[in-house]
């Protein structure tokens, strides 16, 4: 009786366990994948420490509740300076503007003198009940001062119970 040489043996235990190692290797990976994937997005750090804008005089800062907060400062800088400075820094830390007409279905109401940045957590299953609006209006004293006043408003809310047949039901406030 003929018996194959052990190293073609060797070679189909060896090919098999490559296989299952490299299987099991990819059941690791997909399971990490799906577990990141899954975990909801991580407010951005403007949250908890909103950026200041350079030359700010005259700080105040206070919060109405723990997560809520609200900055008053004066600058030298017009109000458009101000705007586009908050504008970009945080749309690069992950905001997007919040406009009247919304795509994203979470609309605000416009602000005078004022731009709405807003966050939203999301998870695979869409939207979280985490939610931050970052409001910054700025508004010109006149040349008789030469300072714009500057008030920022960071409040928390829950972007899925946002409206109530069709009808906003926070609203960020306008000085």
């Amino acid at each position: 009786m003929h018996q194959p040489p052990k190293t073609v043996n060797n070679l189909a235990i060896g090919g098999s366990f490559i296989a299952s190692c490299l299987a099991l290797l990819l059941i690791i990976s997909a399971c990490d994948l799906i577990t990141n994937v899954s975990s909801p997005t991580r407010p951005p750090a403007s949250v908890q420490t909103p950026p200041l804008y350079p030359g700010a005089q005259s700080l105040e800062a206070s919060s109405n509740a723990p997560e809520d907060k609200v900055i008053v400062f004066q600058t030298v800088d017009n109000a458009v300076d101000v705007l586009a400075f908050y504008d970009k820094v945080l749309r690069d830390d992950g905001w997007y503007r919040c406009e009247s007409n919304s795509d994203e279905g979470l609309s605000c109401l416009p602000v005078r003198n004022g731009i709405v940045l807003q966050w939203v957590q999301g998870s695979i299953d869409g939207p979280t009940n985490l939610g931050y609006r970052f409001t910054v209006v700025a508004t010109d004293t006149g040349k008789a001062t030469g300072l714009t006043d500057v008030r920022i408003e960071i409040i928390r809310f829950n972007p899925t119970s946002i409206y109530r047949y069709g009808t906003p039901t926070h609203q960020v406030t306008n000085p």
